[in-house]
């Protein structure tokens, strides 16, 4: 489930870049503190990092995992975004659900003829269109954060 990834080319070298983020990410232990100034709250290594956005509120946000490499002229940021276990169980259930539903209204059609219920197929459409707008959302979010950062 961590389909959703970007690319950012930076002019600016893997050092800097690396520099940067440090500036702007908190460690993962002090995520809940109201005052924090950072963007990001995780860690950043010599050649990649994994971060989450810092919100205010209480939240489950996707990780950002990310691999820096010295590029032409600056820099080639590669980062995937994961989800949080609790949403990719989440997840899986209620995928797991929907599609239990289907099939036992393809089997009922089968076998009875009667009609399919169109509200567990309106209800598997509705809920794969929210998540995936969602996902792009929170991938859009991130990779502005991290652009913005590195002008």
């Amino acid at each position: 489930m961590n389909f959703m990834g970007f690319i950012i080319n930076s002019k600016k070298s893997k050092k800097e870049v690396v520099e940067i983020l440090q500036e702007n990410t908190s460690h993962f232990k002090s995520n809940r503190n109201n005052n924090c100034k950072e963007i990001f709250n995780g860690e950043i290594f010599e050649n990649s990092f994994k971060i989450k956005r810092n919100k205010k509120y209480i939240g489950i946000v996707s990780t950002m995992l990310g691999n820096i490499e010295d590029h032409n002229t600056g820099s080639k940021i590669t980062v995937k975004m994961q989800l949080h276990p609790i949403v990719k169980g989440f997840v899986i259930v209620w995928f797991a659900l929907m599609i239990s539903l289907l099939i036992k209204d393809l089997y009922t059609y089968i076998s009875s003829g009667n009609r399919m219920d169109e509200e567990t197929i309106f209800s598997i459409i509705l809920g794969l269109i929210v998540y995936i707008l969602l996902r792009i959302d929170d991938a859009r979010k991130a990779k502005k954060r991290i652009e913005d950062l590195l002008r």
